[in-house]
């Protein structure tokens, strides 16, 4: 699948999707050689980590239900920022993907504004199938 177009391609390399995926639908401006040391770690139950060059740390999070997210969004915030802070990242991205995220939008970026604790943390909403090359099978 495409990162931008959500077309689908035959198995594409899982680091090319992941450095299309940041820079093109997350839109980071990271050089290119953080993205030449980007790192997938797929957690079962957890959140996909995309480690982008010591610099950046994104986590993805499959999020199907509105009513989810009150219960959810403070403690997947809490982790990431943890684990930024304690491997030395400058930035942390939360990405939520859902099958509808303009559903999910208003309420997300509310929860998120409460919680939020520093400018070096991002909240992003994309179509599942935008992100499905790197979710956990």
């Amino acid at each position: 699948m495409d990162a931008t177009s959500g077309n689908h391609a035959a198995s594409p390399d899982p680091l090319a999707f992941a450095r299309g995926f940041v820079r093109e639908r997350l839109g980071c401006g990271c050089p290119d050689d953080l993205l030449r040391r980007l790192e997938i770690e797929r957690r079962s139950g957890g959140p996909t980590v995309l480690s982008v060059g010591g610099r950046l740390l994104v986590h993805i999070r499959v999020c199907a239900r509105e009513e989810d997210l009150a219960r959810v969004l403070a403690g997947w915030l809490e982790e990431g920022l943890a684990q930024r802070d304690a491997l030395g990242f400058h930035r942390f991205r939360l990405v939520l993907a859902a099958a509808d995220p303009d559903a999910l939008r208003p309420r997300a970026e509310a929860l998120f504004a409460t919680r939020n604790g520093d400018e070096r943390t991002h909240l992003h909403l994309v179509r599942a199938a935008e992100a499905a090359p790197l979710l956990p099978a």
